[in-house]
Formats: C-alpha cells, sequence, structure tokens
C-alpha cells in the first residue's frame, strides 16, 4: 500500500505541471469551441480536433482529481495511523507506569512485613529488658530499704556532730566580733618612693638636655668666629690678590662658606647619628645602679631634633664666618694686601 502512495504521489506531483497548463488553456478551448458551434463549424475537422482535445483535457483533470483525492485520503489515513500510535504509545506508558506503581506497592508490602518481623523482634527483647528491669527493680528497692536502716543508724551521730560544729562556729564568731577592724591604705604609683626619685631625675636630665646644646652651639659659633677670623687674617695677602685678579666677593666668601659649612655639617650628622645613641644609652647605665629592673632600653632617633640640631650648628658656623669674612672683602685690594696695623697698646 505504501508503494502504491509512492507511486501515485510521485504520478501526481509528475501530472501537477501538466494539470495547471490544461487549467488554463481549457477555458481557451472551451471559448473557441463554443464560438465554432456559434459560427456552425462544427463539421470541420478544426473543430474536432479542438473536440478531441478538450475531451483529452476533461480526462487528465479527472485522473489527476483522482490522483489528487487518493493522495489526500491516504495522508489522513496516514495521519490517523500515526495519531492512533501515539495513543498506543500513551497507553504503554501508562501501563508501565502502572507496573512501576505495582512493583513499588509491592516492595513497600514486603518492607512492611520484614519491619513487622523486625518489631517483633524488637518487642520481644523489650519484653526481656522490662523483666530484667522489674528485678533490678526489687533489687533496688531492698537496697533502699537498706540505706534507710543506715540513715537512721547514722543520723543521731549525724546531729551530734553538727552540735559540736556549731559551737565552734559561736566560739570563733564571739572571737571574730571582738577582733579590730584594720585600716587600709591604697597607694598609686606617684606616692612610690623610686618611681618619684626616677621621675625627678629624668626630669632634671631633660632640663640639662634643653641648656646644654645651647651652650655647645654658643662654644661651637665662639670656636668657628675664632679659627675664622685667624684663617682669614693669615690669608689676607691672598685674598687682596684674588680682588686685584677679579675675583668676586661672592666667590671668595663662598670658599671660606664651604670651607666652613662642609665640616660642620659633616660633624652635626656623624654628632646626631652616634650622639643619640651613646649619651642616653650611657646615663642609663648610670642610673641603673640606682634604679633595678631597666632591662631594656629603647634609643630610636628623633629626626626632628637631629634636624634642628644639624641646621642650628650650620648657621651658627655660617653667621661667625660672614661676621669674620665681612671686613675683608668690604676693604680694597691695595689695603688688603698690606699687612694689617697692629692696634694701639696701652701704658702701663
Amino acid at each position: 500500500m505504501r508503494e502504491q502512495y509512492e507511486q501515485e504521489k510521485t504520478a501526481y506531483e509528475a501530472m501537477l505541471p501538466q494539470l495547471n497548463e490544461i487549467n488554463e488553456i481549457l477555458p481557451i478551448v472551451d471559448q473557441q469551441i463554443a464560438d465554432m458551434q456559434y459560427a456552425g463549424l462544427t463539421d470541420t475537422e478544426e473543430y474536432a480536433l479542438l473536440h478531441q482535445r478538450q475531451a483529452e483535457m476533461n480526462n487528465l483533470l479527472t485522473k489527476g482529481e483522482i490522483l489528487k483525492t487518493f493522495v489526500e485520503k491516504f495522508e489522513q489515513k496516514e495521519q490517523e495511523l500515526i495519531s492512533n500510535q501515539s495513543m498506543i504509545q500513551s497507553y504503554a506508558q501508562q501501563i508501565l507506569e502502572k507496573e512501576t506503581e505495582l512493583s513499588a506497592a509491592e516492595e513497600q508490602i514486603n518492607q512492611g512485613n520484614s519491619s513487622l518481623d523486625t518489631a517483633r523482634k524488637e518487642l520481644d527483647k523489650i519484653n526481656q529488658k522490662l523483666n530484667q528491669s522489674w528485678e533490678e527493680l526489687n533489687q533496688k528497692i531492698e537496697a533502699l530499704e537498706q540505706a534507710k536502716q543506715e540513715y537512721s543508724n547514722t543520723e543521731q551521730q549525724i546531729q551530734s556532730e553538727l552540735k559540736d560544729a556549731q559551737n565552734k562556729i559561736d566560739c570563733a564568731e564571739e572571737k571574730l566580733s571582738m577582733l579590730i577592724v584594720p585600716q587600709w591604705y591604697v597607694l598609686d604609683r606617684e606616692t612610690i618612693s623610686s618611681y618619684v626619685n626616677f621621675y625627678h631625675d629624668a626630669e632634671r636630665i631633660a632640663n640639662l638636655g634643653q641648656l646644654l646644646p645651647v651652650m655647645f652651639f654658643f662654644v661651637a659659633a665662639l670656636v668657628a668666629l675664632t679659627a675664622m677670623t685667624r684663617m682669614v687674617e693669615e690669608q689676607r695677602q691672598q685674598v687682596g690678590t684674588l680682588k686685584a685678579l677679579g675675583s668676586a666677593n661672592s666667590s671668595i666668601l663662598m670658599r671660606y662658606l664651604l670651607y666652613a659649612l662642609i665640616p660642620t655639617a659633616s660633624g652635626a650628622i656623624i654628632g646626631v647619628l652616634i650622639g643619640e645613641k651613646i649619651l642616653p644609652l650611657a646615663i642609663m647605665y648610670a642610673y641603673s645602679v640606682l634604679y633595678t629592673g631597666l632591662t631594656e632600653y629603647l634609643l630610636p632617633y628623633n629626626l626632628t631634633q637631629g634636624i634642628i640640631a644639624i641646621l642650628a650648628s650650620t648657621v651658627c658656623t655660617c653667621m661667625a664666618t660672614l661676621f669674620a669674612c665681612y671686613k675683608i672683602i668690604r676693604a680694597k685690594p691695595a689695603q688688603i694686601m698690606r699687612s694689617d696695623v697692629p692696634k694701639s697698646g696701652k701704658r702701663v
């Protein structure tokens, strides 16, 4: 049946262009036959050919309609068959689901039977344990009766011991009431003598640390002034020669400033790096003889104080150098190249 359907469908698809062409030509042929009938040309050969051609076309159309009807009916049946197959598959799926549910129910029944057997066994064990518990309870009751008997025997002894203990407590309370209430003194850290002494010593060292740097800077300025004044006086002729050759006052002054600035800056940096470690450590070692327990010394670098010390020493030295060079820089070359006139002495 399927092969016949395929053959008929192939034949219909092959005839479909021809049928479309016939549907277009057939109205024209019918019109021509009607015109010839109207003209009375029915006995002509052309009319016979047109009439024959019309019959062939009608046969082909009839055959095409038959094939089309057959193909449509077969496709309809095929669709019905497909729908029936899907229904059969759904029914088969429902049957499988019901079988699965049935097997699951059977398993549940089997499990229920096994759990019932297990419960019966556990019930038997519980009955055995209950019998054992009754026996143990009877034993405990007997032990309780014995304990009550022992308690009644020892209660009198305990009462006598409690009376003796109460008498001792009463005696102790009487002695406690006769005692004098002591006075308590709570001292904080600032009232401890060692702490106060250490605080005052640290405060004195801090005051010295504020005073001594000023004295040291003053002494350094005097030493720098004396050294630079002597150097400038010894090099009067050289300074005069440089000024006579056209050297600017700023270049001559910068020479002495660099001479004083380089040792001052390097010495100040070395002094800050070493002094901030050695001097506090020496002071702490000295005070460790008086105050025990100072096991660790914190000696961090104070960057702010170090920079201030370096700048202060540099400024003092530069000011002393400027003061020493001011007089000779303002003088004329000829005046500088001559020896300095000594100061007039006093009569004795």
